[in-house]
């Protein structure tokens, strides 16, 4: 049974509406390695040399085979070499996000720390960052996987709020193993959960170089980095069995100390089995430099239970030992995962395109690669994320995640309420394109859809065409400006953006307007007129311009930058333009006049 959407799309309607969740994050059941999981379990409990110690209480870093046997298998993937002595720079964890928990123990303060994290954010480490007392911020993901300049400006105000109230003083008394870090910073650099975001090679370094610089720890879960797959055919697959770039960890470790660090160093990586072995194995890994590694081993935790996950930690070894994970991850996983990310983009492609919905997909530093588990997405602004989470859940039968469930708890300063997370992960292969094709027919049914979605097309293609800003990160960089001027500005013309239709040249206009059909053709003919006049050396003043959208339309068809003005009542609108046309060098500042002119 199938309807036809107003945009000419075929939705089918299945007769039955098995649920279908698209918000939940774990491994589809098909794809747990539970016979390897049980063969590494017969190995190491049939083995009294194993059994025995992996059923004691183990040492403070872990179980010693297994933080072996991970260093050489990070070294191999991250192009090191895989040197078992490194393994000294490793200890074994309950998991991710216990071992975030164990960071803030014994590496921060509620009074001298403040937590920055990259959003959108994994919303379920806020928590985990409130249960420590710290007070946290967001930071914008920006272009490149982070706003620096925002946050060393955040990083430079809590260093002049620190400096002024000189006499606070830490909660913790200081210990020999551990240090209080002013700063930390969280993100999931490659593939990130939410996004699926890879933050540059270039911004990696210079964060680094930032953290060095105002005392702060990077904490990168770096839980995805394995599953990776081409996104184009012209891709080789042949190097995907290496990582696509370095941890921040990797980058830290090539810089010389800093003069009275301690040799702490400025970044942990955050490993886990949960996204390639289960979930339910609850262990996992850190690597910094070596003393940073021997304080996290001394909390107290694990210094009172023994190690974490000491008896699963024997069968990871046992995984890693024979080849079997490595193998699980090539030959099981990233084809999974390749094939699930293909049927969910062309469900994408034909079903939610047409609706004016684009995905967040972003190239890794370039390359046509992507990994991971989530998909996401920006709808038009004038539709609520939340709106559509809702009502695909009570109309549908459709869990999806909407955007401001990934806002950092208690900062309103980023929010995403036009955005949805998917996870192509959990959902059976059969049920992901109708899961796609259940949210067009949720979106559909909202008031205004079409019409606001039939003009969103326009000023995309001025901002990749005229601004030159690569067509993956316009929806980001839309929403950045638009959130920014709506804080200033609560205008419905700025919460919708109609402000960015193009009038003049009629790009905008429906090309088939039945009680009007020649409006087009005739503001079309007078924006060539107008074209034409300031191309022969005549001038064009745009009164009530906004973000002055119309005049570089005219300076993108050829006309001079110097032939065109505009006006308006306020000046910080023609900031706004030039912050989302990124053009200062183009058409000059004082072209722009704010005023009233029909003030008397």
């Amino acid at each position: 049974m199938t309807s036809t959407s107003p945009s000419g799309v075929s939705l089918p309607q299945p007769q039955k509406q098995k649920q279908i969740n698209l918000l939940r994050g774990w491994p589809n059941p098909s794809l747990l390695p539970t016979p390897l999981i049980a063969s590494a379990s017969n190995q190491a409990l049939s083995n009294p040399a194993v059994a025995t110690p992996g059923l004691l209480y183990g040492p403070d870093p872990g179980y010693q085979p297994l933080r072996e046997e991970i260093a050489g298998w990070m070294g191999r993937f991250y192009g090191r070499g895989g040197e078992r002595g490194e393994a000294e720079r490793i200890c074994i964890t309950g998991g991710a996000s216990q071992n975030l928990a164990c960071v803030l123990q014994v590496y921060s303060d509620s009074v001298k720390t403040r937590v920055w994290m990259v959003a959108p954010c994994y919303f379920l480490a806020c928590r985990i960052f409130g249960d420590s007392g710290l007070t946290v911020r967001g930071v914008g993901e920006g272009s490149e996987g982070v706003d620096l300049e925002g946050l060393e400006r955040g990083l430079r105000e809590w260093d002049e709020e620190l400096k002024r109230d000189g006499e606070r003083k830490a909660l913790k008394q200081p210990r020999p193993w551990s240090k209080i870090y002013r700063n930390i910073i969280y993100c999931v650099p490659t593939f990130s959960n939410p996004s699926g975001k890879t933050m540059t090679l270039s911004c990696r370094q210079k964060l680094v170089q930032l953290a060095r610089k105002y005392d702060a720890l990077i904490v990168t879960d770096d839980v995805y980095d394995c599953l990776q797959w081409p996104t184009s055919s012209k891709s080789s697959t042949t190097s995907l069995s290496k990582a696509i770039l370095p941890r921040l960890v990797d980058i830290d470790r090539t810089l010389e100390p800093v003069p009275g660090s301690e040799s702490f160093g400025n970044s942990m990586s955050n490993g886990s089995f949960s996204k390639i072995a289960g979930p339910g194995v609850r262990t996992g890994w850190a690597e910094a430099t070596p003393k940073f590694v021997y304080g996290l081993s001394q909390c107290g935790s694990s210094r009172s239970g023994g190690a974490p996950s000491q008896l699963v930690a024997t069968m990871m070894a046992e995984l890693l030992r024979s080849g079997e994970l490595e193998r699980h991850i090539k030959e099981v996983l990233n084809p999974a995962y390749e094939k699930r990310y293909g049927i969910m983009m062309r469900a994408i492609q034909k079903y939610l395109e047409p609706l004016g919905i684009r995905s967040g997909e972003v190239a890794a530093d370039g390359r046509d690669i992507f990994g991971g588990y989530f998909l996401w997405l920006e709808l038009p602004l004038s539709v609520s994320a939340e709106t559509v989470a809702d009502r695909a859940k009570v109309e549908e039968n459709l869990i999806v995640a909407p955007g401001y469930i990934f806002e950092v708890e208690n900062d309103q300063s980023i929010k995403f309420p036009n955005s949805l997370r998917l996870c192509f992960a959990w959902e059976g292969e059969a049920y992901l394109e109708d899961g796609i094709a259940r949210l067009a027919r949720v979106v559909e049914k909202i008031p205004n859809q079409k019409a606001k979605s039939s003009t969103s097309r326009y000023p995309r293609d001025l901002l990749e065409n005229y601004s030159k800003i690569p067509k993956t990160e316009i929806n980001v960089h839309l929403e950045e400006v638009r959130s920014d001027a709506w804080n200033h500005y609560p205008y419905p013309s700025i919460g919708l953006f109609i402000c960015l239709d193009l009038g003049l040249s009629g790009d905008d206009l429906p090309k088939d307007d039945p009680s009007n059909p020649s409006a087009t053709e005739a503001i079309s003919s007078t924006y060539s007129s107008i074209l034409q006049k300031l191309k022969n050396g005549g001038r064009f003043l745009d009164v009530g311009c906004m973000f002055a959208q119309d005049l570089r339309k005219l300076v993108y068809d050829g006309a001079p930058p110097s032939s065109v003005y505009g006006t308006d009542l306020r000046g910080d609108y023609f900031e706004y333009g030039y912050k989302l046309f990124r053009d200062e060098a183009m058409v000059p500042r004082d072209q722009f006049i704010a005023a009233d002119i029909l003030d008397s």
